[in-house]
């Protein structure tokens, strides 16, 4: 089936709840602990630039850079996760609609939030999202 690719994004990044010390994991450990999935931030949708293959990143913790990077990181432009992502969904017959949420990979390594406080990540030219964090991480 094909369908009209989707003209709108989200800045994104993802809460990540890694039982491993220092975010440090091979794939299989990756694998056993469900990708340390624990929710992601999203921004307002926007129209879908021609490219988002090589932006700056920035990941601030209170205001201080902790991490920066490039989209380039992820698979050279963010966009073409898109292609193996419905090639490998379509293989475990699991539908993709409209409205559902592809994370792409990472522009900037992990890092661990040590106390409550605010995170923000800033694509160069596309904008920032943010999540205020009430309670310290246990």
């Amino acid at each position: 089936m094909s369908r009209k690719p989707s003209t709108r994004w989200r800045r994104r990044f993802e809460i990540i709840d890694s039982r491993y010390r220092d975010l440090r994991a091979d794939l299989a450990d990756v694998v056993a602990d469900n990708t340390s999935a624990s929710g992601f931030v999203a921004g307002a949708s926007r129209p879908l630039p021609a490219s988002l293959d090589n932006r700056g990143v920035a990941l601030e913790i209170d205001g201080r850079l902790a991490e920066n990077g490039f989209t380039a990181a992820i698979f050279g432009d963010p966009l073409r996760a898109v292609s193996p992502a419905v090639r490998l969904a379509g293989t475990y017959d699991i539908p993709l609609r409209a409205g559902d949420v592809l994370l792409a990979g990472a522009g900037t390594p992990a890092v661990a939030l040590a106390s409550a406080g605010s995170v923000s990540a800033t694509v160069s030219g596309l904008g920032r999202v943010r999540v205020r964090v009430t309670s310290a991480p246990r």
